[in-house]
Parts: structure tokens; sequence; C-alpha cells
């Protein structure tokens, strides 16, 4: 059975619904922002890797932040 939990990507106006297998949180998520229009006028084409902010894991509504390529 999944698990639903509510979280936040940082930089994204409303909270998310992660779904697990197990309920565990992923270090890494990735998503396609590809069909969601940009306020900033962001063409973002390829998909996004967010990574839990640790500090945050126990809150109600833990934290992810945007990995950037080096």
């Amino acid at each position: 059975m999944a698990v639903a939990r509510v979280v936040r990507l940082e930089g994204i106006q409303k909270t998310c619904l992660l779904l697990t297998d197990d309920g565990k949180l992923p270090e890494e998520v990735v998503v396609d922002l590809s069909h969601v229009p940009s306020a900033g006028g962001q063409d973002r084409r390829k998909p996004v890797t967010f990574r839990l902010q640790p500090s945050s894991r126990d809150d109600a509504e833990p934290t992810y932040v945007e990995m950037f390529d080096e």
C-alpha cells in the first residue's frame, strides 16, 4: 500500500504530495516541471532534482531544496 506525505519543494508555492511504498522519505526526488507554467518565464525542459533538507525530516511538511549542476 502506498503512503502519502505532504512535502514542500523549494521554489514551488504550493505543497506537494509525495507517494512512497514504505512511508520513508527519499533523499532525492526528481520532478518534471516541463508542463508547469513558470511565473518567472523560465522554460524548464529538463527534470529538476530536489534533495531532502535534513533539518526538516521530522517536520509536518519536510522541505526539499533544488540541486544545481556544478
